[in-house]
Order: structure tokens, then C-alpha cells, then sequence
């Protein structure tokens, strides 16, 4: 297997952030630095009735658990995309 790498450069709001998270500060990094990179990220829509979902609807990133692997005891994490309602 062959490391990857994205080069870009993302940062978040300077100052006190209590009301984020460890998460919600990495997620809004990460997201930016794959956005100055270049990268087209895709992913899956969640929690909602697929008969409501349109073209150019905004959604918000969650980082979580997509699936844990008994055998090997890997838990997957990644990006779930949540309508914005």
C-alpha cells in the first residue's frame, strides 16, 4: 500500500472555542485543507427521507463510525453527510 497525502492548508478561528469541539474544530480544518488542496470529497447522506433530497442542498459534515471489522477489530471511521434543514 502507498502513503497519501493532501497538501493544503486549513485553519480555523483564533481565539476561545468552547462551544466546539475537539471534533467540530478538527472536522472545519481538515475541510478546509482538503478544499485549498484542490480535492472533490464524496460521501454518503444520512438521517433523512431520500424523497426530499435535491440537487444544490446543503449538508454538514459529521465525522463518525461508519462500520467496525469483527474479524480484524478495526472501527472505520469517516465523513457522513447530514441534510441541512
Amino acid at each position: 500500500m502507498r502513503d497519501a497525502a493532501v497538501i493544503g492548508v486549513g485553519m480555523t478561528k483564533f481565539g476561545e472555542l468552547w462551544k466546539q469541539s475537539f471534533w467540530d474544530i478538527f472536522v472545519e480544518a481538515s475541510l478546509k485543507a482538503i478544499e485549498n488542496a484542490g480535492v472533490r470529497l464524496t460521501t454518503q447522506i444520512t438521517d433523512c427521507d431520500i424523497n426530499k433530497i435535491e440537487i444544490g442542498q446543503k449538508v454538514r459534515l459529521v465525522f463518525r463510525k461508519i462500520q467496525d471489522e469483527g474479524r480484524s477489530n478495526l472501527h472505520c471511521y469517516g465523513y457522513i453527510a447530514v441534510v441541512i434543514e
